[in-house]
């Protein structure tokens, strides 16, 4: 069985398709079709369903995934122990966080670097969710916990929501401080089609808003929008407190409450120099 191949497989099953694949891979996208094809027709199945938006494992694939994952936990296993890093706080840490967790943590790095001054640390900002069993990442903090893998999980805070607003809009629109805020101004929301938007747009509707004129597929940008006067979003209340010239225009909105997760594999955990990083991590999100 060619090891490439199955490597091959694995970040397609990730992506989703040949072209994110070859980005991940370093590969010309040509080259992982055919790798794909190779193994296909090898395997004498068919491993992804061909769509206009992009492949889609098929039955067959899903049976040879957890035993491709387990072939790349084991080759990780094998750089671990031989690792003269492995027994010592020196290396890089790799975080993936989403935007606003990242600018949380990212104001809070300087107290790790002093009590750890030989870790590198990375911050991978993503909304999406990266694979932690191929290590794309050290630790994960996440909104929503894993059911898959060898993961270790810890719950470490209750994020809240609310409405906030510029306080230049709150003088011209000061109906947004007012039960009719929902129905009476044009609304700002975030476009990435994740599961905690959606939710947050569905709460919207059903509180009578039909106006989102600005949508935006990051948080930053949304922020931006909001401070420059085009009108309220819904934002994290630890999030939208570190903003200078946000206004909090409603309560808190209890349905929207979300729990986040640190998430790392159980392997990468057990190294030192992880495990402190993640042990601080925990510390500075229980405060919140």
């Amino acid at each position: 069985m060619d090891w490439n191949q199955l490597k091959v497989f694995s970040a397609v099953v990730t992506t989703g398709s040949l072209s994110g694949a070859a980005r991940e891979l370093g590969m010309s996208q040509p080259t992982v079709g055919r790798h794909v094809e190779a193994l296909e027709k090898k395997l004498n199945v068919r491993l992804f369903e061909r769509q206009p938006r992009g492949y889609a494992i098929t039955a067959a694939g899903e049976r040879l995934l957890p035993k491709v994952a387990a072939m790349e936990n084991a080759a990780f296993a094998i750089k671990d122990a031989i690792d003269p890093l492995e027994d010592h706080m020196t290396g890089t840490v790799r975080i993936t966080a989403t935007e606003m967790s990242s600018r949380f943590i990212g104001r809070r790095l300087v107290e790790m670097r002093e009590s750890a001054p030989d870790i590198c640390l990375e911050v991978l900002t993503t909304n999406k969710t990266v694979n932690m069993s191929r290590r794309e990442a050290d630790i994960a903090i996440r909104s929503n916990m894993p059911t898959t893998g060898d993961l270790r999980i810890k719950q470490v805070f209750t994020a809240h929501l609310a409405a906030y607003a510029s306080e230049e809009y709150v003088r011209n629109h000061p109906e947004v401080l007012t039960e009719d805020r929902f129905r009476a101004c044009d609304w700002v929301i975030m476009l990435n089609h994740s599961s905690a938007d959606l939710t947050f747009k569905k709460v919207l509707l059903d509180k009578n808003v039909r106006k989102f004129p600005i949508q935006c597929t990051s948080v930053h940008t949304l922020v931006e929008a909001v401070l420059g006067g085009a009108g309220p979003a819904l934002l994290f209340t630890e999030y939208a407190s570190d903003v200078a010239g946000l206004v909090q225009v409603s309560p808190v909105i209890d349905e929207l409450d979300t729990t986040f997760w640190l998430v790392a594999h159980a392997e990468v955990l057990a190294q030192p120099r992880v495990r402190a990083v993640w042990d601080w991590l925990g510390g500075i999100m229980s405060k919140r």
